[in-house]
């Protein structure tokens, strides 16, 4: 499908495509398929000069590089979208890039610097529920365990039952531990 509508020269429409999936690769474990889909995808936002969906496509391979524990090319992937998602003063793409980078702190063990992170990116419904999750876990990080549960606590119920089936596992299962 994504291939017929590049023949067609629908760029937009073919990188929309390939993003959604890569997203739902990444989402089953298949992060070299989704870097595989993400390459495709950005060759196709190139091509219609798609900025926005450049800056997804490069917030979902840093996420990627981090499913592979390969930290220094999400840390380099994550900065040039960060930059990039600030020159289109786009907050939501802000807010994701900067969960996503402070998710690579994270795993790197730099739980001060994942929290400095977090804490100077802008607020973003979008990325609400996984940003609560990931600051949480960098305040175990840190010692906070009394932070750690403030903040999962303050989640609204219903935000949670808006989010994916995973997201709702994540917070159970960070509740019950």
């Amino acid at each position: 499908m994504i291939g017929s509508l590049a023949r067609r020269g629908a760029w937009a429409d073919a990188a929309c495509g390939a993003l959604a999936l890569a997203r739902a690769r990444l989402r089953r474990g298949r992060t070299r398929d989704a870097l595989a889909a993400i390459d495709e995808g950005r060759a196709y936002a190139t091509s219609a000069g798609d900025e926005a969906t450049l800056v997804d496509l490069a917030i979902l391979a840093g996420e990627a590089w981090v499913d592979l524990a390969r930290l220094d090319e999400a840390d380099s992937v994550l900065g040039a979208a960060m930059t990039a998602a600030r020159a289109l003063d786009d907050a939501d793409r802000v807010a994701a890039a900067a969960l996503a980078l402070a998710r690579t702190a994270y795993w790197r063990g730099a739980y001060a610097d994942a929290d400095a992170i977090l804490a100077g990116a802008p607020e973003s419904a979008g990325v609400r529920v996984r940003r609560s999750l990931l600051a949480s876990r960098v305040a175990l990080g840190l010692g906070d365990l009394n932070r750690a549960m403030s903040v999962l606590s303050a989640i609204p119920a219903p935000l949670v039952a808006t989010e994916t089936a995973t997201t709702r596992e994540r917070t159970g299962g960070v509740r019950r531990r």
